[in-house]
């Protein structure tokens, strides 16, 4: 690892300014912030030319849009349920959340099946190019108002609403994607097994940014690192669909 101001980061090739938005970011959330949460999305880019302009923007609205419609679920949830002499006759209405994200476009390459039949019949990979967002979703749970399992839930399909990222499906609380079913969807869960790290490992959820806070500064600088951007390979994409991607935000790769 290395330091900057004083917090260990990853040890990679990474942008100055965007360590320093990143950390104002993270310490604003600390500060003003009730119990925030921080947990780490990826979602495939899969038509650039649909990706929204004002990403941040519009993804806080389908993100809010998601949480009323859970808020209203549970409330239909609890009129229906028989209540016992020990439960509460009335129900306890929830904000919506103060949330705050970070994200990062890359582009890499993974492996897919072969574009003749018969080849990948027999297992033929070949290499294609892999445009995906990354995404740290500080969410403030308040006094433990929402629980983790709603809140992937909710961003897994508010992402799943934004135009040009890859979609997730939900039966009741069973996600599906690719077809298959996917606990965690767009969710990446912290690897426990982690030697890179700072401080107690409390859960694979999320970290607690006022118990976590210089782990999770470690794990946001993983957004900040100048390898695998989309506008450092921009010589070699050189399509209509990634240039209107670019043209969006050739501004900042990582945007707050």
């Amino acid at each position: 690892m290395q330091l900057y101001k004083g917090y260990n980061i990853l040890n990679k090739s990474v942008n100055r300014d965007n360590l320093s938005s990143m950390l104002k970011v993270l310490s604003r959330a600390k500060d003003t912030m009730v119990n925030p949460r921080m947990m780490h999305f990826i979602s495939e880019i899969v038509d650039p030319e649909q990706f929204p302009s004002k990403f941040i923007q519009t993804f806080k609205e389908k993100f809010e849009s998601e949480v009323n419609a859970r808020n209203r679920q549970r409330k239909l949830e609890w009129k229906q349920k028989q209540k016992t002499a020990t439960e509460k006759k009335y129900f306890q209405e929830r904000k919506i959340p103060k949330i705050e994200i970070i994200y990062s476009i890359e582009s890499s390459w993974k492996d897919a099946p072969h574009p003749d039949e018969n080849l990948a019949e027999h297992g033929e990979m070949i290499k294609v190019d892999y445009l995906h967002i990354h995404m740290m979703v500080i969410i403030d749970v308040g006094y433990n108002d929402y629980g983790y399992t709603e809140l992937m839930i909710c961003t897994n399909k508010a992402i799943s609403r934004i135009s040009g990222l890859q979609q997730v499906n939900y039966d009741g609380f069973t996600c599906y994607k690719d077809g298959k079913e996917n606990h965690y969807g767009f969710f990446k869960p912290r690897d426990k097994k982690s030697t890179i790290k700072k401080g107690e490992y409390l859960n694979s959820y999320w970290h607690d940014l006022k118990l976590e806070f210089e782990d999770a500064v470690i794990r946001a600088s993983y957004l900040c690192k100048t390898t695998q951007k989309f506008i450092a390979r921009l010589s070699t994409l050189v399509s209509s669909p990634y240039m209107a991607l670019f043209n969006a935000l050739k501004c900042a790769v990582l945007s707050l």
